[in-house]
C-alpha cells in the first residue's frame, strides 16, 4: 500500500499527516516543538493512539523507541560510522527478527527489509514547500511500525544537518 507523508508548513507544534493514495487521512502524526524529551504520537482518525515515538536521551548513537499498544516495543538505532554503508538498525523486541533500513539515507531514498528482502520503501519528493514522503509498504506489513520508522529516521537525518549546519556557522 502506498503512503504519503506530508509535514505541516505552519503550526504551533510539529505534525505530519500520512494519507492513503486517495488522500484520505489514515494517521496524524504530532509533537511539541519544544521540549526535553523528543516525542511524537501517531493518531488515528478516531484520535486513538497507533503509536508513540520517543527519543532516548542517554545513547552513544541516535535512538528512538517505537511503542504501540498491545505490540512489542522497536528501536530504531543509526549505526554506527561505516564506511562501507549508511543506514539504521529496528531492534525488535521479543522473538520478532530485526529490521534493516539502508539506501541512501541523506537523499531520502531507502528501503526496510527484513532478513534481506525489502518491505518498504520510502523516496522524498523534491518539488514541494514542505518535507513530503512517498512510503510504499508491502502487503501484510505492519503499516503502522513501517510509517513510525520513516519518520524516525526523517527525524534523525534532520537533527544531523542542523548539527552539521550549526559546526559550520561556528
Amino acid at each position: 500500500m502506498r503512503f504519503v507523508m506530508k509535514e505541516r508548513i505552519f503550526s504551533l507544534r510539529e505534525s505530519y499527516y500520512i494519507r492513503d493514495e486517495q488522500g484520505q487521512n489514515l494517521l496524524e502524526v504530532t509533537g511539541r516543538l519544544l521540549s526535553i524529551r523528543d516525542k511524537l504520537v501517531l493518531h488515528d482518525p478516531r484520535g486513538n493512539e497507533a503509536a508513540t515515538i520517543t527519543k532516548q536521551l542517554i545513547a552513544l548513537r541516535p535512538t528512538y523507541t517505537i511503542a504501540r499498544p498491545g505490540l512489542p516495543d522497536a528501536k530504531v538505532k543509526k549505526d554506527f560510522i561505516n564506511i562501507l554503508r549508511e543506514g539504521f538498525t529496528i531492534d525488535m523486541e521479543g522473538d520478532l527478527p530485526d529490521l534493516r533500513i539502508q539506501g541512501n539515507i541523506f537523499e531520502h531514498n531507502y528501503s526496510i527489509l527484513r532478513e534481506g528482502t525489502i518491505i518498504a520503501e520510502i523516496s522524498k519528493k523534491w518539488i514541494s514547500l514542505r518535507d513530503s514522503y512517498v512510503v510504499d509498504v508491502s502487503d501484510g506489513e505492519d503499516a503502522v511500525l513501517l510509517l513510525a520508522a520513516a519518520i524516525t529516521v526523517d527525524r534523525i537525518t534532520h537533527e544531523e544537518e542542523d548539527e552539521d549546519a550549526d559546526k559550520q556557522g561556528e
